[in-house]
């Protein structure tokens, strides 16, 4: 639905309500690990952007500092991520990398919804699933986000 939307009028579907996320998780247990998720919203032409980004301090102990970003994304920025989210076909497709259970392994979950409906997809090695326009895309609004938006460090979960 939102896919055909994008391709017949951009306008409108960036017009209508979405949200969208990707989240990079995972790595080795030490200094290796991260989390990097965006998640963006859109309504009224406009999309919102949050970037959270965890990074081990002390791995002995597990403490994570997390630093949330927000901020709008630009046009040109979302329409790059969609063209690579509706042309990879991450959503309508098999990849050989959601069938693996590697520990430590770095993993790509991608969410979008819309009217009610729901579609996610995590991929564990996603190297291997050559959707290197997707991740690159999505780096995009990681960096636009982190050098743009408004950082708040998030407190420490008891």
């Amino acid at each position: 639905m939102l896919r055909d939307l994008y391709d017949r009028d951009p306008t409108a579907f960036f017009q209508s309500s979405w949200s969208f996320s990707w989240w990079r998780h995972g790595g080795g247990p030490g200094l290796s690990w991260l989390s990097d998720k965006i998640d963006l919203t859109a309504g009224g032409g406009r999309v919102a952007g949050k970037y959270i980004k965890a990074r081990r301090v002390r791995p002995a102990t597990f403490e994570t500092k997390v630093v949330e970003f927000v901020g709008p994304v630009p046009r040109d920025v979302a329409e790059r991520l969609f063209h690579a989210v509706f042309s990879v076909k991450v959503f309508e497709r098999t990849f050989p990398s959601e069938e693996l259970k590697v520990g430590g392994a770095m993993a790509q979950t991608f969410e979008m919804s819309a009217a009610g409906a729901r579609a996610t997809k995590t991929l564990v090695d996603a190297r291997k699933d050559g959707i290197d326009a997707l991740w690159s895309a999505c780096e995009a609004v990681r960096a636009h986000l982190e050098q743009t938006g408004e950082p708040h460090d998030v407190p420490k979960q008891p």
